[in-house]
């Protein structure tokens, strides 16, 4: 499926879309072991995107440097902000995982609890088209996603 979102990103940048895009190494804030990472990061309140029709809401990501689609993809809603979430995406190399994240309105198609039609309009427009840097924060984490990662003298590269 994400070879497939690859492959139709061209197509869907003519509608004004996207299926897939290329992360920046200002996303990536450290490796952890890809040994039991998502049941981790699942006890720290990260999900899987939301789906429809079995497909998720989630663009395959690139990494900067090899190309490669990323091997985890995982989002925490932001208890402060129901609007927007951590998306974390996580890049196999070895028995590591280089972890990449930001921060962004969520993508969910339905209405979000105190969220008016409008408002739905709005954010999946703006999750659609950001303004990086506002709507999309590189390298913005919740706080929990420090806790598996590697210390950074033992990060290395991406």
């Amino acid at each position: 499926m994400k070879r497939l979102a690859k492959w139709l990103n061209p197509l869907a940048k003519r509608l004004g879309l996207y299926t897939s895009y290329e992360l920046t190494p200002k996303e990536f804030v450290g490796v952890a072991d890809r040994r039991c990472i998502a049941s981790r990061l699942r006890a720290r309140g990260y999900r899987s995107p939301p789906r429809v029709a079995g497909i998720p809401l989630s663009a395959a990501k690139t990494h900067p440097v090899t190309g490669a689609i990323h091997d985890l993809t995982l989002r925490k809603p932001d208890p402060q902000d129901h609007a927007r979430q951590y998306h974390i995406h996580g890049f196999r190399f070895d028995s590591m995982l280089a972890i990449a994240t930001h921060y962004e309105l969520r993508p969910d198609l339905c209405k979000l609890p105190g969220e008016t039609h409008g408002d739905r309009v709005a954010r999946l427009r703006t999750h659609y088209r950001p303004v990086w840097g506002d709507d999309y924060v590189r390298g913005k984490t919740c706080g929990k996603l420090e806790e598996v990662l590697r210390p950074s003298s033992e990060s290395g590269e991406l």
